[in-house]
């Protein structure tokens, strides 16, 4: 493999390591660096880049170079505070994205992940096995996903910061006296900011049929750059996206789902019954939030 920091920031041509690769690459760094990593830093590397060669590497040498004190080990917070600094630095790999994100054909695969999309025939064509080679989608357990956490991240906030930087600062009360997030008031804000806002913006949207998610995710990532956190989950097929918010020490789930043939309340009973099981994914604390109907 050579030494780590040699790996080109073009790793397409590379195939995806595995979590045995991912520890070998820390080995070296270790061997190189004398950084040590823990076993849920070493994890997580694994897990957020799902073994996409550039990011890992990215990620360790952020871990190294950058994040943690010489002489202790590198721990799960640090390898997330890389993660989130790949992603706003917005470098090479991933601002390469931003215009694949542009192609039609990109754009079909991507809008059904994030929207949820159960299509028989989104994997027959040369738009998948395009969006397949650039290693951008990826099939697990037979669902057709973003190939990686990190890129789902970056694809959802490549596609909402337009509006998020439309989106004014919030001037409504939306903390509680003991610093969480009122999640409550905030979405009341947000079906405000909807009614407003979101007929003549749909109408300049490029993805349409994911603008109420995008607009949704925008609003949230506006107030949560004040010092929270956000993870996303979207898959085609799904039939939702589910968002996880860490602000003030606690979490809160939000389900977006369009409201099915079955009627909004049957559309809410069903996603309320997945939100017990969110929590217990790594989460303690998160709060389920019944939302309102927006789209």
């Amino acid at each position: 493999m050579g030494s780590p920091s040699n790996i080109k920031q073009d790793s397409a041509s590379l195939s995806n390591f595995t979590l045995p690769d991912v520890k070998a690459l820390i080995a070296q760094h270790t061997g190189d660096e004398g950084q040590l990593f823990n076993g849920e830093a070493a994890r997580a590397v694994y897990d957020l880049t799902r073994g996409q060669p550039w990011f890992a590497n990215a990620l360790l040498q952020k871990c190294v170079w950058q994040l943690c004190p010489r002489g202790e080990a590198v721990k799960i917070g640090q390898v997330r505070e890389a993660k989130e600094m790949l992603i706003q630095e917005r470098a090479v790999h991933l601002d390469s994205l931003a215009e694949r994100l542009r192609d039609g054909r990109v754009k079909k695969i991507v809008q059904s992940t994030l929207i949820g999309e159960s299509d028989p025939n989104l994997a027959e064509g040369d738009d998948f096995r395009l969006t397949l080679d650039l290693g951008l989608v990826g099939i697990e357990n037979g669902i057709i996903d973003i190939a990686n956490p990190i890129y789902r991240e970056t694809v959802a906030r490549i596609l909402s910061f337009g509006m998020q930087m439309a989106i004014p600062a919030p001037e409504f009360r939306w903390k509680k006296d003991d610093g969480t997030m009122d999640l409550d008031a905030l979405l009341r804000e947000f079906q405000d900011f909807w009614a407003q806002h979101s007929g003549i913006w749909e109408i300049k949207a490029d993805y349409m049929e994911a603008f109420p998610h995008l607009l949704l995710m925008a609003f949230l990532q506006r107030v949560a750059n004040g010092g929270g956190r956000i993870e996303r989950e979207y898959a085609a097929g799904r039939g939702r996206v589910d968002i996880a918010i860490q602000y003030g020490g606690t979490w809160s789930i939000i389900e977006i789902k369009l409201v099915s043939r079955a009627g909004r309340e049957r559309t809410v009973v069903q996603g309320l019954g997945r939100t017990p099981g969110l929590g217990r994914r790594g989460c303690p604390g998160r709060e389920g939030h019944r939302g309102g109907r927006i789209a």
